[in-house]
């Protein structure tokens, strides 16, 4: 999404994606309280993502394609009035797209390459987060949910 995007139109793409997020979540057959468990994040999320009340972050979007066995890109597909916009699976990606990602803000993304406690690779004068270390990142970082 780029930043000139209002939040009417912001608002659309949620709706869309939140509509496409709880048909996929369904077609595997899971529950919201299933999905929240795989990942690691509380129910009361994905149900905020399933009503349009936040946007779906990019982590949920890959998870749940993985689960239904689709592309990413075919169950939440660019906005067609976005003229910016990019594909749902780069190969690296942007401060916003990690943060979007791992679900957080950018200047917690940027910290955490500060401190190099996350990986980034240079591009330039640029840094860039390859998913596969944002994963390792995830995994090394988030206790299991209780109970």
């Amino acid at each position: 999404m780029t930043e000139t995007t209002d939040s009417s139109t912001e608002h659309l793409i949620w709706e869309a994606d939140a509509r496409r997020l709880r048909t996929a979540r369904k077609r595997a057959g899971l529950t919201q309280a299933q999905l929240a468990d795989r990942l690691r994040v509380q129910q009361q999320a994905v149900s905020h993502w399933e009503t349009g009340k936040v946007g779906v972050p990019y982590r949920a979007k890959v998870v749940v394609a993985e689960l239904v066995g689709e592309d990413p890109n075919a169950i939440f597909p660019p906005a067609p009035f976005d003229d910016a916009a990019a594909p749902v699976s780069p190969a690296l990606f942007t401060l916003a797209q990690a943060a979007d990602y791992m679900g957080v803000s950018e200047s917690t993304v940027k910290k955490l390459w500060q401190e190099r406690r996350l990986t980034g690779v240079k591009v330039g004068r640029l840094v860039r987060f390859r998913p596969e270390h944002l994963d390792e990142y995830i995994e090394r970082n988030t206790l299991p949910r209780l109970r």
